[in-house]
């Protein structure tokens, strides 16, 4: 079994290193053979936009760990926003490792398990959240579509609302159950009891779509932050985000969807600009998205450290004998 694991871990290494080698190739192929076009682009620099886009950016996130406490609550009775707060940002950096969507899971559970929750439900409660973050990711997309008409994706939609509805689906509080009970008897685990209902499965939905919008609305406003778009895009760039960040967080194989996510812009935003353009902004979201999250991630981390300390210091003070 251990050498199987390491053959599993060698062949991923060099899938990871080949899809690298070749997406990076052609992303360089591609700016350097049309330099001219990209530097002759009508790029400008707003800073109002730019610092928009930030803060929206960061309001997705405080938006990604209220959903975390929204589910944590409903499923295995976490009350502490502290607790959860400082899982689930701590738990964000994991996904810059090799395999980063399983390291953030692991990490998250490691870290709720400080809290008195058990790694297996909180692992259950991360599946479930990733599954609630494609599909209100793949309805973002499908009504930004919907509402653009763009013709040229069309032939994704189909593709796109059947897999929204097999998704809703396998959430419904009695499907998610039985399959739960299913899964921990194949692999002879120790009963995993997660309930919900559709009240709550509902509310999460809704506030997870939230969380997209706001994303992609940060999003919208760094494109416009560097080029000139009309305010009719602002649709169809928060479509195109949310469906990019969805195929991103997919695939586990690299860590946090790198060059998967920025192929994905670039693809999209290639109907409504030169290829060329496209696959620069999909750079510069990527460094944009990296840059406010660690930010963001490290000064939450950090407060919440100074604040867990300064709490400790003064109760050591209260109980000291005098």
């Amino acid at each position: 079994m251990r050498q199987l694991a390491e053959r599993f871990r060698k062949w991923q290494n060099l899938v990871q290193i080949a899809f690298f080698v070749v997406s990076g190739g052609l992303a360089v192929r591609v700016m350097y053979g049309n330099w001219n076009a990209i530097a002759h682009y009508g790029w400008r620099l707003d800073w109002i936009s730019l610092t928009v886009s930030c803060l929206l950016l960061s309001t997705a996130f405080a938006c990604g760990v209220s959903g975390w406490h929204l589910l944590m609550g409903s499923l295995v009775g976490s009350k502490s926003f502290r607790d959860t707060a400082e899982a689930w940002f701590a738990s964000q950096l994991a996904k810059y490792l090799p395999v980063g969507t399983v390291w953030q899971i692991l990490s998250r559970a490691l870290l709720q398990q400080q809290y008195g929750v058990a790694k297996s439900k909180t692992m259950v409660v991360a599946l479930l959240e990733m599954g609630i973050y494609t599909i209100t990711a793949l309805m973002v997309y499908a009504i930004s579509f919907s509402v653009s008409g763009n013709s040229r994706w069309l032939w994704l939609l189909p593709f796109i609302l059947l897999v929204v509805a097999i998704g809703l689906f396998i959430l419904l509080p009695p499907v998610f159950s039985r399959l739960l009970r299913w899964v921990s008897g194949g692999l002879h685990l120790e009963d995993i009891v997660v309930t919900y209902s559709f009240g709550d499965l509902g509310i999460w939905l809704l506030s997870y779509s939230l969380l997209w919008i706001v994303t992609g609305s940060g999003f919208f406003f760094l494109v416009r932050s560097v080029i000139q778009i009309p305010a009719d895009d602002y649709v169809t760039l928060v479509g195109i985000f949310a469906l990019s960040a969805a195929a991103g967080y997919l695939v586990i194989f690299v860590p946090r969807g790198l060059l998967i996510r920025e192929a994905a812009i670039a693809l999209l935003l290639s109907s409504y600009m030169p290829p060329s353009v496209a696959v620069a902004i999909s750079i510069l979201a990527r460094l944009w998205y990296t840059t406010v999250e660690l930010v963001t991630v490290g000064l939450v981390v950090l407060s919440l450290h100074l604040l867990c300390s300064r709490r400790q210091s003064v109760a050591g003070h209260r109980i000291a004998p005098r």
